[in-house]
């Protein structure tokens, strides 16, 4: 019921952005609501693993990284 709703929320939305912390690329999960390719914009932490980073990049969403300074870097695919 939750995937339905989520769906149909994706369907109306122009852009998605992503926030996430790195521990999410760790571990695979048993249901995809969204496609990687749906994603525009991924923000993530500065422990995101490089071949997670690259992933990400080669899919060609816009990766931002917020580092230990809390300062935002921008990576455009």
């Amino acid at each position: 019921l939750v995937a339905r709703a989520v769906s149909k929320l994706l369907d109306r939305a122009d852009r998605l952005i992503v926030l996430a912390d790195s521990s999410k690329f760790e571990a695979g999960g048993s249901m995809v609501i969204c496609p990687l390719s749906r994603v525009d914009t991924l923000i993530t932490d500065s422990a995101i693993e490089p071949a997670a980073a690259e992933m990400v990049r080669s899919a060609g969403i816009n990766l931002v990284i917020a580092d230990a300074d809390h300062a935002l870097v921008s990576s455009a695919a």
